[in-house]
C-alpha cells in the first residue's frame, strides 16, 4: 500500500498512542512536559505525510491502526502485570512472551483460512 519507509514512519507515533491509551484506559496522566515532547513528533508525522510521494490513505490508515493495536496491546501488558505482581515468574519479559503467544494463536485461524 505505502513504501516501508513510509510506514515506519508513522509508526515512530506510537508514544503519542501510548500516552493517549494510557490516560483513555488506565487513567494516567504524564506531566506537561511529557505531552510536549509529543509534539514534534506529531509534526514530523504531518510533515512527512504530506510530502510523501506515495501516500495513500489506505497504507497511511493501516500504519495508524497498527499504532492503535500497539498501544491497546502495552496498556493490557500493563494491566496484566498489575494483577500479577506477587507472582514472582511474571516477569516482563515472561508477559511479553505469553502475549505474543497469545496474538500468534488468535491470529492463526485467519492465516490458515487466507493461504
Amino acid at each position: 500500500l505505502v513504501a516501508i519507509s513510509f510506514t515506519h514512519i508513522v509508526k515512530s507515533a506510537e508514544p503519542v498512542f501510548g500516552a493517549a491509551m494510557a490516560g483513555l484506559v488506565l487513567g494516567e496522566t504524564y506531566p506537561f512536559t511529557v505531552y510536549l515532547t509529543l509534539i514534534p513528533i506529531c509534526l514530523g508525522v504531518a510533515l512527512s505525510s504530506a510530502s510523501e510521494l506515495t501516500f495513500t490513505v489506505a497504507g497511511f490508515a493501516t500504519a495508524m491502526a497498527s499504532n492503535f493495536a500497539f498501544a491497546l496491546r502495552n496498556v493490557f501488558s500493563k494491566i496484566t502485570m498489575s494483577e500479577y505482581k506477587k507472582d514472582e515468574t511474571m516477569t516482563p519479559a515472561n508477559n511479553y512472551g505469553l502475549i505474543t503467544i497469545m496474538s500468534f494463536l488468535m491470529e492463526l485461524p485467519l492465516c490458515l483460512i487466507a493461504d
